[in-house]
């Protein structure tokens, strides 16, 4: 069963804090982030900004960093052992129509429907099948709103195009 945790920036947090937990939406629109074993007993209660509130995806990228919504993440290729890693891809993580979706700039300017998250590790497991001398992973970079510029990055370079650069 996947797990279900949300996380929202802490309003009363003079350093930006971000608080996981249980989503405790109330009718004049404020929210709480409950932390803790129950909602019921209320221990950890930080009221956050609504616009910041994400839920977690059941997917966690590289390093085993758990990937909200709302989240930047970057899709890495090391050719093989030693060697730099690349970045492929640049993606924003959102929850539309029930899916957590993998966007990039080009379904933002073709407002089409983004591949999902799901997706994306899937193309990433194709890819390693492909070329087993090739580490793939993805990666938390940022998130839309600590990191509003790394919207602008979003970007995919076409793997066809990176092997024609590098000669392969």
């Amino acid at each position: 069963m996947q797990e279900t945790e949300f996380r929202g920036k802490c309003l009363n947090s003079p350093k930006g804090r971000w608080a996981t937990g249980s989503l405790l939406s109330r009718s004049d629109g404020t929210r709480e982030i409950c932390e803790g074993e129950s909602i019921s007993k209320n221990l950890y209660r930080h009221p956050v900004c609504p616009e910041t509130v994400g839920q977690y995806s059941g997917i966690k990228g590289g390093k085993g960093v758990k990937i909200y919504d709302g989240d930047i993440v970057a899709k890495f290729c090391r050719r093989e052992k030693g060697a730099d890693s690349e970045r492929l891809s640049i993606h924003e993580i959102t929850f539309e129509e029930g899916c957590f979706c993998a966007k990039t700039k080009y379904d933002y300017e073709l407002c089409s429907h983004a591949a999902t998250l799901r997706d994306v590790i899937s193309g990433i497991q194709s890819l390693m099948r492909e070329y087993p001398e090739c580490d793939i992973w993805i990666e938390v970079i940022g998130n839309k709103h600590d990191n509003p510029e790394l919207i602008k990055e979003i970007a995919v370079i076409p793997w066809h195009k990176r092997t024609e650069k590098n000669g392969n």
